[in-house]
């Protein structure tokens, strides 16, 4: 696989990864209004407003904040109040996770690349060795 087939690839992979999944609708009439946002927890849903066919930014939001312990408020508006508070193992498992697959995609790309130069090389002496 040629560099620039890798990296498209790698581009494609992230983009699948990171990209949030959403039905929304994107085009919408001049003037018409929705609700957006969450409503779980301590968060509240605000309202955006069509301008120009397209939806603009969600306006009185109140969006998800650092959960605070022992308070009994989900600031982080995930259904659970007071959760990740002093057991990181999941958090810190997932950063693991992450990191080492990104350490063996790099590790991937590399032994790719040596392995190219490597079967190039061999094709050069090939081709000096003939008659």
């Amino acid at each position: 696989m040629d560099k620039s087939r890798a990296l498209l690839l790698a581009i494609a992979l992230a983009t699948l990864l990171f990209m949030p999944f959403s039905s929304a609708q994107v085009f919408c009439n001049d003037g018409e209004t929705r609700e957006c946002g969450s409503d779980v927890g301590a968060c509240q849903k605000g309202v955006t407003k069509c301008v120009g066919g397209v939806w603009q930014n969600c306006e009185g939001e109140i969006k998800p904040a650092k959960e605070v312990c022992g308070n009994g408020i989900d600031e982080d508006c995930d259904g659970i109040a007071d959760n990740n508070c002093g057991d990181t193992t999941l958090e810190t498992l997932s950063y693991i996770l992450i990191v080492s697959g990104a350490i063996l995609f790099i590790f991937a790309m590399v032994v790719a690349r040596i392995q190219s130069r490597r079967e190039k090389s061999e094709e050069e002496d090939y081709e000096e060795d003939e008659p």
